[in-house]
């Protein structure tokens, strides 16, 4: 379709038309002109070199949504694709998004800086676009990740620690030189809080 003047009819959520009418600037004369310059920002963005292969045996989390498993290399990852496959069962969750604050951060923004108020700095360094286009927080631990988990599971109406979860093998201490733990010793790993 390069070089055609065809106009396509595409089915857009009316939240979406409305944010996209938001960018438009002085000089463009159609709503094309906003979506070509976000496609080309973001090809310039993602034009660093390939993501080095994850060797097999990386991953450290296991998120299970609705019988689902993803095996994960970090929190961020959890994260992002709770978002991903939550979202795409749901769509209430980005509809509510805005609710979920807490206390210095958002758990999921339309923008990287919407995620740490006040801190350019870990907009950049520690934000993670999901495959939705929504970003959420990595500069995260444990305990973060599983509220932020549970509060997408209220808001859904899922069972946390049930409907989802995350399991881990090992916890890490994050040089805070408190103990590693694994799973309990009854051999339960599937506790939300391990």
């Amino acid at each position: 379709m390069t070089g055609t003047s065809e106009t396509v009819l595409v089915p857009i959520r009316l939240d979406t038309l409305v944010r996209l009418q938001r960018l438009v600037q002085p000089g463009d004369h159609e709503l094309d002109e906003v979506i070509r310059r976000l496609i080309e920002r973001e090809t310039k963005r993602n034009d660093g070199p390939p993501a080095k292969p994850k060797p097999a045996g990386s991953a450290r989390h296991r998120l299970v949504v609705l019988g689902e498993i993803h095996e994960l290399a970090s929190l961020g990852e959890v994260v992002a694709t709770a978002v991903d496959v939550l979202g795409t069962r749901d769509p209430r969750l980005f509809d509510r998004a805005r609710e979920l604050v807490g206390n210095r951060r958002r758990y999921l923004a339309e923008r990287p800086e919407a995620l740490y108020p006040g801190r350019p700095d870990l907009a950049r360094d520690h934000a993670r676009r999901c495959r939705c286009g929504w970003w959420v927080p990595t500069n995260i631990g444990r305990r973060d990740a599983c509220r932020i988990l549970e509060r997408f599971c209220e808001i859904l109406g899922l069972a946390w620690g049930r409907d989802v979860r995350l399991e881990s093998g090992e916890r890490s201490d994050g040089g805070s030189g408190r103990a590693r733990r694994g799973p309990r010793p009854d051999g339960d790993r599937t506790s939300p809080f391990l």
